[in-house]
């Protein structure tokens, strides 16, 4: 088995010495202040782009980063943090990568938090999103890491069908289903940053057992046929790898074409840790390259 990232094992160490209490042990507050107390550290100060515009789109807050010599296209990107947790400020050194390696504007929607906000209405935030973006005229993409992805996968599953032109979708480790039952997660589920009994709180916030909704929560039980070409990213130490895998297979089997990088040495969350983790930046290319190709090509 490849080994743990040596920048990885560092970072893992570090976290693990802070001796911050679990999630699962505090209250959706805590979690946020812990996520916002450690993302200068994690992610660095970002780089610069031309244009970062701060706006609301149907009462949505929205970011929107223009790197220099942006083509005419729009990446929609959803942020991590288990619906919990994640700003658009947390995430903004992230955003602002991708827009300088895409060579795209990157809307950046900042979505409401769980509990306060649960599912479905979490996904119906990005579509506003979407659907207004549509006016502008430009090619869209859709993207987004863990929690994130689980969000733009449901909108993209629900633009395909309404008929709502998205060029592309890039899930980096997505949560998938709310089982927690896969080998990885017997395999990981401690000692790797995300544990089994924090995922398993993630979901309770964000499920909402009172709701009516055909929007199921596991994208495994998902119309995938409408969604647009997609790239999956999964990590080989996070325990969301092998539900991530069988998204991608289940995208496949649906008839639409997948792409797949795997960082077989690196743990979930390592994309947004560009400043502990120098690997983030050539998956963040990667991302990048993909979503240029199909807005563009």
């Amino acid at each position: 088995m490849t080994a743990l990232d040596a920048s990885a094992a560092a970072l893992l160490e570090a976290v693990n010495a802070a001796g911050r209490p679990p999630v699962e042990l505090g209250t959706p507050d805590d979690a946020r202040e812990a996520h916002a107390a450690g993302s200068t550290f994690l992610s660095g100060p970002g780089e610069p782009v031309v244009d970062v515009i701060d706006g609301q789109i149907d009462e949505v807050d929205v970011r929107v980063y223009r790197p220099e010599g942006a083509a005419p296209a729009a990446i929609i990107y959803a942020h991590g943090g288990g619906w919990v947790t994640g700003t658009l400020d947390t995430y903004d050194s992230l955003h602002r990568a991708l827009a300088n390696r895409a060579g795209v504007s990157v809307v950046a929607v900042g979505y409401g938090l769980a509990p306060d906000i649960a599912h479905p209405h979490a996904a119906g935030q990005v579509m506003k999103v979407i659907q207004a973006s549509m006016t502008e005229g430009s090619p869209l993409a859709l993207a987004g890491d863990s929690a994130g992805a689980h969000l733009v996968t449901l909108t993209a599953s629900v633009a395909g069908r309404v008929g709502i032109p998205i060029k592309a979708l890039g899930l980096i480790y997505p949560v998938v289903s709310p089982a927690l039952d896969t080998p990885s997660w017997d395999e990981l589920g401690t000692g790797y940053g995300l544990t089994r009994e924090s995922m398993r709180w993630y979901w309770d916030q964000y499920r909402n057992p009172a709701a009516t909704t055909a929007l199921p929560v596991d994208l495994l039980d998902l119309d995938l046929s409408t969604l647009p070409p997609t790239l999956l990213l999964t990590a080989g130490f996070d325990p969301l790898r092998d539900e991530g895998l069988a998204l991608g297979a289940a995208i496949e089997k649906a008839g639409v074409p997948v792409e797949r990088l795997s960082w077989d040495g690196q743990m979930h969350g390592f994309v947004r840790s560009m400043a502990q983790i120098p690997e983030s930046f050539d998956a963040i290319s990667q991302v990048g390259a993909f979503l240029r190709a199909r807005l563009l090509g």
